[in-house]
């Protein structure tokens, strides 16, 4: 993880393990990694597997992402009645509060970049 502080920073991403996004019992998995902090800013990738189906949360404030590789559903809503599909090249913007959960229907892996303005990663399950 990098530290910002008073000069430029490019964030490149990791080179995750496929092999790491199966949990031990086999089930799909999103892992993350911690790429940059700094006082008012968060990044991390994720990589959702293909097949996994996140649990409906929110966060405390505005959550940013930034698709880089596949296609996923997000369910959201105050109600949790609404699906949209993002892919490759979109940038994702969830409102404080909004639940939400990522849904990965493809035939890859998705990657993406979240940015937060907290390295507090608060999520509040619905």
């Amino acid at each position: 993880m990098v530290a910002l502080k008073d000069r430029l920073v490019i964030v490149r991403p990791s080179n995750f393990s496929i092999d790491r996004i199966s949990s031990p019992d086999g089930s799909k998995a999103i892992v993350s990694e911690e790429l940059l902090t700094g006082q008012e800013i968060y990044v991390k990738q994720e990589i959702i597997a293909q097949g996994a189906v996140g649990k409906w949360h929110y966060h405390p404030f505005l959550t940013v992402i930034i698709m880089q590789k596949g296609t996923v559903r997000v369910g959201h809503g105050q109600n949790k009645e609404l699906e949209d599909e993002a892919t490759a090249g979109s940038v994702i913007l969830i409102p404080p509060g909004m639940p939400h959960r990522p849904i990965n229907r493809g035939t890859e892996h998705v990657v993406c970049f979240i940015i937060r303005p907290t390295a507090f990663d608060k999520i509040c399950e619905v």
